[in-house]
């Protein structure tokens, strides 16, 4: 094979590969949290939908909140635990403190429906950071 062909074949296959890479689904970018904000949770997946801040442990949730949770952002400075049920009952899914203090990483979760609490099933959130807010 000439060097001209062997050159032709390898772009070849770098044009099917790119070809096939463009089709792969990416992640939903994770959304900028705000400076005073520890936990964010979306009505929607992927970080979409209506916006809440979680700024303490809230027992029971109300109005358009209940049972509408969809991905959430969680500083590595604090611990959450979504809970199926009000006043911190039924399955649950937590994230555990890992770093000492805030904005030094976050746990970005696109899509609860992979995790015990599941997707659309929060009543109660409790929220200890490390640091006072």
């Amino acid at each position: 094979m000439s060097r001209l062909a062997r050159t032709g074949a390898l772009l070849g296959t770098g044009v099917a590969l790119t070809a096939a890479l463009s089709g792969v689904a990416h992640a939903a970018p994770a959304p900028k949290m705000k400076a005073d904000c520890y936990v964010l949770v979306f009505t929607a997946k992927n970080y979409k939908g209506s916006a809440r801040c979680i700024v303490s442990s809230t027992k029971k949730l109300t109005g358009k909140w209940n049972d509408s949770i969809s991905s959430v952002s969680i500083d590595k400075a604090c611990t959450v635990t979504l809970y199926q049920n009000p006043s911190y009952k039924g399955k649950s899914t937590a994230w555990k403190r890992t770093k000492p203090a805030p904005g030094n990483g976050y746990w970005n979760v696109p899509d609860l429906k992979k995790y015990k609490v599941g997707d659309n099933k929060t009543s109660s959130i409790k929220r200890v950071c490390a640091f006072s807010t």
